[in-house]
């Protein structure tokens, strides 16, 4: 808490998930639940029960100190899909705030892609990326902006929420943060921005790895609990230099933009102010341009399998077997 602005800790640590989550159908079998084991429509009420209590007890904690808190979550715009899940959130914060103001921020739709496959395939996915990319048409509420974006106008009202691009030219300073304090006039004159970037997307040798991964140790145990040691070697490997080289042959990213100009531009028109397309076309790319692993990359690489393996402790699978199986998957393919 600084200068009168807020970042809740019950919305949830990585991403504010769980108000996101809070906001869907009793029903939904999203992966945020599996990973908590929370399987059924009981457990669910009372996920939801224990989400408000420490919500309201959070924000009554803050008391006057605090004048604006500020939520933000990606997940708003993959989980909340319907005018009903939106509604719910837009009640749940109507009934806490005197004002609430929605500022959103839209990459053009190949861009989306690229980042969505890589957040799939750190999640578990062993898809191939032409099969993924089958997500992204005209009728998909994630990348039709102008369908999604009217959901959101007509739960929160026009004047309630703010549409940007988000491309670093166009951005306030190039970033995202000065751009938002910007726009909402934040006063936070002692506000840092430097900081390393967190939760960047995989280059194609991180993709093959961790798809690699996936295929020989799947998200779920058989008890169904979530395999954490598979979560850090993915997260580790993440965290690799190396996993951010090479792209993803991408030819079709030109076809994307223009199936979306139509949906585009009428987004600009009435939520930008503009009658031209917010986005500028992508580059194509062939893959031309192969990376190599050094020797230097693969001991690092190594070094990381090692670290975390050895934290593995299986009655029924040793060590030695674990890391014997992912070493000869990497890098034998056997």
């Amino acid at each position: 808490m600084s200068a009168g602005y807020g970042v809740l800790e019950s919305t949830g640590a990585d991403n504010d998930r769980s108000l996101a989550a809070y906001c869907l159908p009793l029903d939904s079998r999203d992966d945020f639940f599996k990973d908590k084991l929370i399987l059924n429509v009981r457990d669910r009420l009372k996920f939801n029960v224990d989400f408000v209590r420490k919500f309201d007890s959070e924000l009554a904690e803050i008391g006057e100190a605090v004048h604006t808190v500020i939520i933000t979550s990606e997940h708003f715009h993959s989980r909340l899909v319907s005018e009903e899940s939106i509604r719910f959130l837009s009640e749940f914060v109507a009934s806490r705030f005197n004002r609430v103001k929605v500022v959103s921020y839209f990459r053009e739709q190949s861009a989306l892609l690229l980042s969505y496959y890589s957040t799939a395939v750190k999640t578990s996915s062993v898809e191939d990326f032409e099969a993924f990319s089958e997500r992204c048409h005209t009728e998909s509420l994630y990348f039709n902006y102008y369908k999604m974006f009217s959901l959101w106008r007509a739960v929160f009202g026009a004047e309630n929420i703010v549409a940007r691009i988000y491309d670093r030219n166009k951005l306030v300073g190039g970033d995202i943060r000065k751009d938002f304090v910007d726009v909402l006039s934040l006063d936070v004159q002692n506000l840092g921005y430097s900081s390393n970037d967190i939760n960047t997307s995989l280059g194609g040798v991180g993709i093959n790895l961790i798809r690699i991964i996936n295929r020989s140790f799947p998200r779920y145990d058989k008890n169904f609990k979530l395999d954490l040691y598979r979560l850090r070697l993915v997260q580790a490997i993440s965290e690799l230099a190396i996993s951010r080289t090479g792209e993803i042959s991408f030819l079709v990213a030109v076809d994307i933009y223009e199936n979306f100009s139509s949906s585009n531009i009428r987004f600009s028109e009435e939520f930008l102010g503009s009658s031209l397309n917010p986005f500028s076309a992508p580059k194509i790319n062939d893959d031309s341009n192969q990376v190599e692993i050094s020797e230097s990359d693969l001991y690092e690489l190594i070094e990381v399998v090692v670290r975390v393996t050895s934290q593995k402790h299986d009655s029924k699978k040793s060590y030695y077997f674990y890391l014997k199986a992912l070493m000869n998957k990497l890098f034998f393919n056997r």
